[in-house]
Formats: structure tokens, C-alpha cells, sequence
């Protein structure tokens, strides 16, 4: 907290006058800061939209070509009606690659079945918390319908932290910084 010196040896008008200064800029400093209330920030806000997913059946040339062109570490399986049956991660197919690579190997035989998802209603808090308590790196986001939004990732909620941190996020609560 900043301490005001009160100078000896002047006027009581001197100090009321300085007190009314440092007072003034005191009100103008940026001393409420803005702290976001977690539970109020939805993880659509930090979702990553999945434009790119792969079926079941799709082999796993055509999965390390999708991956490899576009930078994806994680890639959502799904089934004929949009939901989620599986995740692959960049792990998944690096494993691959140091074993006994075989081209007719499907989406299928290389996911992890039933992963984790939530709605993307749901707060940032909320999915987070499934992340660090489970220990995964990804969460597929669906829409009121079941089918997938989008993804979480690990990069994401840093995105969202970075945000936090800085102040730069809605579902703000006041409080005062104390300097």
C-alpha cells in the first residue's frame, strides 16, 4: 500500500494540499484491476473450431498427411453423425511410425476410444479442472446436439490463462490491487 508522509515543519494547508494531490493521482492510477470470474467465462470462448476431423475407416496415411500439412496434434474421430468416437494425437501416430508401419491400419485401430468431451457451455474452470485431474491434453468441445464444436487443448487453455493474466477477458469481477 503506498504510504503518505505527512512533511514536518508545514503548513497544515501544505499537507492538505498534497494529500489532495496524491490523492487525485491515486484515483487515476490504475489501482482496480479487472479479475475475471472463471466459473462465468464458457469454453466456447477458448475453443478451437474442428474443421478438420477423420471417420473411422480412414487409413492412416491419409491421417499423417491431414496432421502433417496442417499442424494438428489432435484429430477427432468421428462417426457418420457427427459424434465423437475417438481422438488421435501426434503421439498416437509417432508410435506408429516406430513400429511396424503398416498402410491399411484405420482411424479405428490407431485412436483412443471414448474421449473425453463436454459441452461447450460449460465454464473455462470447468475444463480445466477435467484436464489437469485426468491428465489429458485435449477435450472435444460438442454442441447442444452431441455433435463436435471444436477442441481444447492444452495450447488453448494457456491461451486463455495468458488472457486472464493480462486482464483481457469478460466475467470480470472488481477488486483492488494492493501496491
Amino acid at each position: 500500500m503506498s504510504k503518505i508522509i505527512f512533511v514536518r515543519n508545514k503548513s497544515y494547508i501544505t499537507n492538505m494540499v498534497m494529500l489532495v494531490v496524491v490523492i487525485k493521482v491515486y484515483q487515476r492510477s490504475p489501482k482496480v484491476k479487472k479479475r475475471p470470474n472463471l466459473e462465468n467465462i464458457s469454453l466456447e470462448e477458448y475453443t478451437t473450431p474442428a474443421p478438420y476431423f477423420v471417420k473411422e475407416n480412414d487409413l492412416i496415411v491419409d491421417i499423417m498427411r491431414t496432421m502433417g500439412e496442417r499442424g494438428i496434434r489432435h484429430l477427432p474421430v468421428l462417426k457418420d453423425d457427427g459424434s465423437a468416437v475417438g481422438i488421435i494425437s501426434d503421439r498416437d501416430v509417432a508410435v506408429m511410425r516406430t513400429f511396424a508401419f503398416k498402410s491399411d491400419v484405420t482411424a479405428k485401430d490407431l485412436m483412443t476410444p471414448d474421449p473425453f468431451t463436454l459441452n461447450y457451455k460449460v465454464s473455462l474452470l470447468e475444463a480445466a479442472y477435467t484436464m489437469s485431474r485426468h491428465k489429458i491434453g485435449s477435450i472435444i468441445v460438442n454442441d447442444d446436439d452431441g455433435s463436435v464444436y471444436g477442441i481444447f487443448t492444452s495450447t488453448d487453455a494457456l491461451n486463455a490463462l495468458v488472457e486472464v493474466l493480462r486482464g483481457d477477458v469478460d466475467g470480470e469481477r472488481d477488486y483492488v490491487q494492493d501496491y
